[in-house]
């Protein structure tokens, strides 16, 4: 039988993975010690959300320069921005390897030509550019999806002049994606390193083994310190979701393949 907490967690799952119209949107922030199985999480709700509603658009945005983990999925389109020199390599060979590439010109094209009910792996040779993207997406009038490994890079911490205020501006579009029809799942591995005004945008948060609750979070440290680590089953995690807060599991599903590890690189 099922206890209290998986109860919850199960319906406050159901809850977040559900298309709402008067709901709308929701902001998720996934976070836990490094090999929690953020990324593995991240990967489920994609997963989930491909199977539930099959033409919607899923956008994703892999980290430069380390090992990628778009292709933990068996499918996936991968799209690249005109004249933006982002190449891919085989991380073992060193060698530049060529899967099959849509190129895009600007935010309209990449939208039109994004597929729907798959991973769309978009590369804009300069991460910060998802800021603008999401910000475009609130005039697509439909629902979307975006997914961001390592969402420091995006909306990092301590920054000032034209990057401060270019955040600012961010910070509002996240206020607005409930209304527009858009949800966002994040990952970090360090909350701080996130800038604060973004933060105070996410409406869920998703707490893996390692992970520290925020200061006067409904959630308290002891709980989650429990949390159990299984490499066969999975890891058990904490939802917190419209001040209720519950426990589910991520099977263990997304393991990289050692035999296929890339990175993408921006040259020039």
């Amino acid at each position: 039988m099922a206890s209290k907490l998986e109860y919850m967690g199960k319906k406050l799952m159901t809850k977040l993975t559900t298309h709402d119209d008067f709901q709308g949107g929701t902001l998720t922030e996934i976070t836990g010690s490094q090999g929690s199985g953020k990324t593995s999480a991240m990967l489920a709700f994609l997963t989930l959300n491909i199977n539930k509603y099959p033409k919607e658009k899923i956008f994703f945005s892999n980290t430069y320069d380390a090992p990628i983990q778009f292709n933990r999925l068996s499918n996936y389109h991968l799209m690249v921005k005109t004249d933006s020199n982002v190449k891919v390599y085989d991380r073992k060979t060193h060698k530049e390897i060529h899967p099959p590439i849509t190129y895009f010109t600007d935010f309209k094209d990449c939208y039109q030509k994004a597929k729907r009910g798959i991973s769309n792996v978009v590369f804009f040779g300069d991460r910060t550019e998802w800021r603008a993207f999401i910000h475009y997406l609130r005039s697509a009038g439909e629902w979307c999806s975006v997914f961001v490994d390592e969402f420091s890079e995006i909306a990092p911490a301590q920054r000032s002049g034209d990057e401060w205020t270019a955040i600012e501006k961010f910070a509002v579009d996240l206020k607005e994606i409930r209304k527009c029809w858009i949800n966002i799942f994040y990952n970090s591995q360090s909350k701080t390193d996130i800038d604060y005004r973004v933060r105070s945008k996410v409406m869920c948060k998703i707490l893996l083994p390692g992970a520290r609750a925020d200061k006067g979070a409904i959630c308290k440290q002891p709980l989650i310190n429990q949390l159990r680590e299984d490499k066969v089953s999975g890891n058990n995690a904490i939802i917190e979701f419209n001040n209720r807060f519950g426990m589910v599991q991520f099977s263990n599903l997304y393991q990289p393949d050692l035999n296929k590890v890339w990175e993408v690189r921006v040259e020039g």
